[in-house]
């Protein structure tokens, strides 16, 4: 199945993004498509998380390892699933030996309500500042950054 965003407007609906068009023009003119439509949330704010994950990241200064496969390295993918667990937002099951695992809940636009994807931003700004971000002193002045790095991308 291939996802296909939609914006709306006063002619109809049109491709999002020149993906989606590519999409769209991949099909032929009188073929009937079945969609199922959600709204997706802010993708603004969605940028805005994962710059405030990326200035995360950018401070986070483990200390150096090797282990006999050669130096540990920083994953900002990891980073971002750490942060997120930390936030809250994880399911726990069972391996099959009987351990307990913790992954990240998926913060898909399709996976998460844009109120639980707010809860999120805003317990992960909490996780940073008291883990990584230290020299920060609160919420406010972490948006600052994170709207200048925006700016930037």
């Amino acid at each position: 199945m291939v996802a296909l965003a939609l914006l709306k407007t006063q002619g109809g609906y049109v491709p999002a993004t020149h993906e989606d068009q590519l999409i769209a023009d991949s099909h032929k003119i009188g073929e009937v498509i079945r969609a199922d439509f959600k709204k997706m949330r802010n993708p603004g704010f969605h940028r805005k998380f994962f710059a405030l994950i990326k200035l995360g990241f950018d401070a986070f200064e483990p200390k150096k390892q090797e282990s006999k496969y050669g130096e540990i390295m920083k994953n900002p993918e990891q980073f971002r699933h750490d942060i997120t667990i930390l936030a809250g937002h994880y399911l726990q099951s069972y391996r099959v030996n009987g351990d307990i695992i913790t992954t990240a809940k998926s913060i898909k636009f399709s996976s998460m309500s844009p109120h639980e994807f707010n809860q999120l931003y805003s317990s992960a700004i909490d996780v940073l500042l008291r883990e990584v971000l230290t020299h920060y002193k609160d919420q406010a002045e972490i948006d600052e950054v994170v709207e200048k790095v925006m700016s930037f991308a």
